[in-house]
């Protein structure tokens, strides 16, 4: 099984996990997942190939090598039916988790660079409760970054509720 040391400790067995710096290669896309982004620019082009190579790396580990990984209408990664699994990237980084269904019923992971969260952005993130309970209590120096931990925590989260519920919330 393929566990990253530093992501992979943070899920239980039966977890496969990569991350990979987002960079200038594109090339490794395969042509279905080269027609996705066609229109992309660069950035979004980089940190798509990076999350792409990283999880056919980790399909190939559950016996699905040589496939594109595709998107759902949503735009969602479309994983083999057999599969659970979350792509996250950040300008530098990207970060695979996939599971077998069978073991799992969903799994979301983000990731973010280590840094403040905007102020002006925490109330479109935290509820009034989540900024006077967990921001308020928090040194002056530590909420920034604790408000992107907030972000953080909900969007994993997010990821992986939505495929089992289909919708936004």
């Amino acid at each position: 099984m393929l566990r990253d040391a530093w992501i992979g400790d943070l899920f239980d067995d039966g977890v496969w996990t990569a991350s990979c710096p987002v960079t200038e290669v594109e090339d490794d896309l395969l042509p279905a997942e080269r027609a996705l982004i066609s229109r992309a620019v660069t950035k979004r082009r980089r940190e798509f190939a990076a999350g792409r190579r990283c999880a056919r790396g980790l399909l190939a580990q559950l016996g699905h090598s040589g496939l594109p990984l595709l998107r759902n209408d949503d735009r969602t990664p479309r994983w083999p039916d057999e599969v659970v699994g979350s792509i996250s990237h950040c300008a530098a980084l990207c970060v695979v988790a996939v599971a077998r269904r069978s073991s799992l019923a969903a799994l979301g992971v983000d990731v973010e660079p280590d840094a403040a969260l905007e102020p002006r952005l925490w109330r479109r993130i935290c509820t009034p409760a989540e900024i006077e309970r967990v921001l308020g209590t928090a040194p002056a120096a530590e909420r920034g970054r604790i408000a992107r931990l907030v972000f953080s925590a909900k969007e994993a989260t997010y990821k992986a509720l939505h495929p089992l519920v289909g919708t936004g919330f």
